[in-house]
């Protein structure tokens, strides 16, 4: 069995973790991002979303798949 503090060895967990990489400009790096120097909401999500995905499955044997939810805009 895996200690609870060896799961988050940052104290925080797998999504903050690759969310604030993205932010710091990882996001907008080849092969997700364009390299325009700007990061989108859609680059973000799909950082994030990949790297939660190989890490959890890499480091804890488990499946997750981050989801995005957008509401409609109201004119």
């Amino acid at each position: 069995m895996v200690e609870p503090h060896a799961r988050r060895p940052y104290g925080i967990g797998l999504f903050t973790r690759y969310l604030i990489e993205g932010l710091a400009g990882n996001t907008d790096l080849a092969p997700i991002g364009n390299g325009d120097g700007k990061l989108d909401s859609a680059e973000i999500y799909v950082y994030a979303a990949e790297m939660v995905e190989l890490a959890a499955r890499k480091t804890f044997g488990l499946l997750q798949n981050p989801s995005i939810a957008v509401r409609p805009r109201r004119w």
